[in-house]
């Protein structure tokens, strides 16, 4: 005879229901858990940190070796097969901060380095000001919250719990235990995934943990431009990444498209 299955008690919770709680959905999923259960403060997935339709996917390269670096491109290899299905190639160009001039040798030496193919990654001069910066063949962008109200869809009641905001987290007795804004017990679990954003900072400080985090540069702005306008020429044909961002017109009516 089986023991019944304690509906407060999960073998994992997942807080946060954006692009790094959907990637954190799947792992567990792969591995076979699924009896987890995500909680989201807003109504839906996706409408906070992961709300647009726009995010630039390129690994980051600057000076010397970092740990970013190669963590980044580690990162950029396993987006391309996570999200193959939303992915919009359309190649990267990464424009060298302000005043700080590129040596092409030195860049190439250094992509060489850090393992990118010379197919993948060149330095290349790019636009009207002839800016020299890194070329990723294989970048592009991804629609963050259809990804995450894709994985929705998928996911049963029993799964998600929205509009609700976690306001303390603690282990005792081999377990997480998760309150919500009134003290009360949302439920416990033998694991616990934090992909809240900023708001990881606050569930740490009621474990006494003081984590570093800090906003990201602001989101894109969105236009909409005609064919027949005089800027039409002028607009990239490929995603820009650096000191400024600008994604390809992406296709809106026959005479109007989005910037």
């Amino acid at each position: 005879m089986h023991s019944p299955i304690d509906i407060k008690h999960r073998q994992a919770v997942v807080i946060g229901g954006g692009i790094a709680g959907v990637a954190i959905i799947r792992a567990l999923k792969r591995v076979g858990l699924n009896h987890f259960l995500v909680i989201e403060s807003k109504e839906a997935m996706g409408l906070a940190t992961s709300n647009h339709d726009a995010a630039l996917c390129h690994p980051y390269v600057g000076r010397g070796m970092s740990r970013l670096q190669r963590l980044t491109k580690i990162a950029f290899d396993q987006a391309q097969v996570v999200w193959q299905e939303y992915w919009h190639q359309t190649g990267v160009f990464q424009v060298p901060k302000k005043d700080v001039p590129v040596d092409p040798s030195e860049s190439v030496a250094q992509l060489r380095r850090l393992g990118y193919a010379e197919n993948d990654v060149c330095v290349k001069a790019y636009g009207a000001q002839d800016w020299q910066g890194i070329w990723f063949a294989n970048g592009g962008w991804v629609d963050l919250q259809q990804i995450c109200s894709d994985e929705q869809k998928q996911l049963s009641s029993s799964q998600l719990k929205c509009s609700t905001t976690v306001s303390k987290i603690y282990f005792r007795n081999q377990q997480w235990h998760i309150l919500d804004c009134n003290d009360e017990l949302i439920c416990t679990s033998d694991r616990i995934f934090l992909a809240a954003a900023l708001e990881t900072n606050n569930l740490l400080k009621s474990l006494s943990v003081d984590l570093f985090l800090k906003p990201v540069r602001g989101q894109l702005t969105k236009a909409k431009v005609s064919t027949s306008s005089p800027w039409w020429p002028k607009i990239p044909s490929s995603a820009i990444s650096g000191h400024v961002y600008a994604l390809p017109p992406r296709k809106r009516t026959d005479e109007e498209y989005e910037i």
